[in-house]
C-alpha cells in the first residue's frame, strides 16, 4: 500500500518538473527574441504615452462614458500632436480576447504617416510605402496574398466609411454617436488600396499584441488615418489612459520638457487637469523583459524542488520494493541473474510512474496551449498548432527518465549492498 502511494505521489513532482523545465526553456527563448527584437523597442523611447489619465473636474463626463472629453482628444489634440511628429498606431483588434473578424480576410490595424515614416511597409517591389498627410482618399496597405479577395476587401472598407443599407460606416457613426456634422466629401470618400510584399512583420507597439513575437504581426491589414481623411470617431481612442494607447507622443527622450511644451494648449482644451503626466512608451516591454527573468528564475528553482521531491520518492519507492522482495532479489542475484532482470518487478512499478507522469503531462501541456491560443487572436490568426512544444516535452520526459534510471540504479544497488548480509542469513 505506501510502495503503491509512494509511486502514485512521485507522479505530481514528475510531471511538474518536466513541465517547469519546459516553461523555463520556452521563457529562454521568449527572452532571446524579446532581446533580439528590443531595437524596435528601443525606438520608442523618442515617443511617451498620457499615462495614466484622471477624470479631473470632468467626473459627470466620465460616468457618462467621457465622449466629450474623448471628442475634445481626438478634434482638437490629435492634429496638434500628429503636427508634432506622433506616432498613432492601433492594433487593438490582435489584443488577447478580441475575436477575430469575419468581415476581412486578417485583422486590420490602423496607423497615420508619421508610423510609417518611422516604422516603413514595404510595396511589392520592396520601395517603402508613402502616403501623403494631405490624402484624402481612404488608403488601405493589404498583403498581395489577399489580392483575390480585393472586391470584397474593397466592398468592406468602403461600406466601413460611408456606410450602406445593412452596415453604418463612420459617417453615420460620428453622427449618431459624437453628434457632429461631417463635410459632404467623406460622404463619398473613395477607399485606395496599395499591396504590400506578403511577409512583413509590423510592429504594434502594444506589449499586449503577440509578446512572444516582439509585439510583431505578420502581413496585417494597415489602414491609413490622415489628418485630411479621418473624422473625429476615427481617432476616439487617441488617449485611452492605458500603457498601450494608440497615441505615441514625441517626446525627444525628455517627458517633461514636452508636457510644459504643451501645457498651453491643454489649458485651452481643459484637458490640463485630465493629461498631467507622460511616459516613455517603451517601459512596457523592458518590464516583460524583466519579468521573463524574474520567471525563468522561479521556474528553475520550481525544477529543482520538484527534483527534490522525485528523487526522495525514487529511494523510498526503492527500499519500501527492497525491503518486501528482499528474500526474492537476493535469491536471484546469488543464481547469476542480471540486474533488470533481477529487479524487473521494480523496474515496472517505476516505468508505469514515467508512463503516467508523460502522459498527464501531455494532456496539461496541450490544455495550456488551447486556453493560451483561446485568449490570444494573433494565435488563432497564425493558426498555432495546439501540440507545440510537444518535440521539448518529449526532450525533457526522456530527460527525466534517464535521471530517473540513474538514481534507481544506485538507490538500488546501495540498498542491495546493506541488505546483502540479512537476507543470507534469513536464507
Amino acid at each position: 500500500m505506501v510502495t503503491a502511494l509512494a509511486t502514485a505521489l512521485k507522479v505530481i513532482p514528475g510531471v511538474v518538473l518536466a513541465l517547469l523545465v519546459v516553461a523555463a526553456w520556452n521563457a529562454v527563448d521568449d527572452l532571446r527574441t524579446q532581446q533580439a527584437l528590443v531595437d524596435d523597442w528601443e525606438k520608442t523611447t523618442d515617443y511617451g504615452v498620457f499615462y495614466p489619465h484622471l477624470v479631473g473636474d470632468d467626473r459627470e463626463d466620465f460616468r457618462g462614458g467621457g465622449i466629450a472629453i474623448s471628442a475634445v482628444e481626438a478634434r482638437d489634440l490629435y492634429p496638434v500632436l500628429d503636427a508634432q511628429g506622433g506616432l498613432y498606431i492601433d492594433a487593438s483588434q490582435y489584443r488577447q480576447g478580441i475575436p477575430p473578424s469575419t468581415a476581412l480576410p486578417t485583422a486590420s490595424i490602423r496607423v497615420n504617416t508619421n508610423y510609417l515614416d518611422r516604422f516603413p511597409i514595404l510595396d511589392e517591389t520592396g520601395e517603402p510605402i508613402v502616403v501623403s498627410p494631405d490624402e484624402q482618399a481612404w488608403v488601405v496597405i493589404v498583403p498581395a496574398r489577399y489580392r483575390p479577395q480585393e472586391a470584397a476587401v474593397r466592398a468592406f472598407l468602403e461600406a466601413a466609411r460611408v456606410g450602406n443599407g445593412t452596415m453604418e460606416g463612420a459617417v453615420q457613426g460620428q453622427e449618431r454617436i459624437l453628434k457632429e456634422p461631417v463635410p459632404d466629401r467623406f460622404r463619398t470618400q473613395q477607399v485606395t488600396i496599395i499591396w504590400a510584399a506578403d511577409g512583413q512583420q509590423v510592429f504594434t507597439f502594444d506589449s499586449t499584441v503577440s509578446p512572444d513575437a516582439g509585439s510583431t504581426v505578420t502581413d496585417p491589414i494597415v489602414e491609413v488615418m490622415t489628418r485630411q481623411n479621418s473624422l473625429t470617431i476615427d481617432r476616439l481612442n487617441v488617449v485611452t489612459g492605458n500603457i498601450n494607447t494608440a497615441l505615441k507622443v514625441r517626446i525627444d527622450h525628455d517627458t517633461q520638457a514636452t508636457l510644459d511644451q504643451l501645457a498651453p494648449t491643454l489649458r485651452d482644451l481643459h484637458l490640463d487637469d485630465n493629461l498631467t503626466t507622460l511616459v516613455v512608451a517603451n517601459d512596457a516591454v523592458l518590464s516583460k523583459i524583466a519579468s521573463l527573468h524574474k520567471g525563468i528564475g522561479w521556474s528553475v528553482a520550481g525544477a529543482i524542488a520538484a527534483l527534490a521531491v522525485m528523487v526522495t520518492l525514487d529511494i523510498g519507492v526503492v527500499s519500501a520494493v527492497s525491503a518486501r522482495l528482499r528474500r526474492t532479489f537476493t535469491v536471484r542475484r546469488l543464481h547469476g541473474i542480471g540486474f533488470v532482470r533481477t529487479y524487473r518487478e521494480l523496474i515496472m512499478l517505476l516505468g508505469a510512474a514515467w508512463l503516467a507522469q508523460a502522459v498527464v503531462a501531455v494532456a496539461v501541456l496541450h490544455q495550456q496551449n488551447a486556453v493560451a491560443t483561446a485568449r490570444d487572436i494573433a494565435a488563432q490568426l497564425a493558426g498555432v498548432d495546439l501540440w507545440a512544444g510537444m518535440p521539448r516535452l518529449a526532450v525533457v520526459l526522456v530527460c527525466c527518465l534517464l535521471v530517473d534510471i540513474a538514481c534507481v540504479a544506485v538507490a538500488t544497488l546501495t540498498v542491495e549492498r546493506r541488505n546483502a548480509a540479512t537476507a543470507l542469513k534469513e536464507l
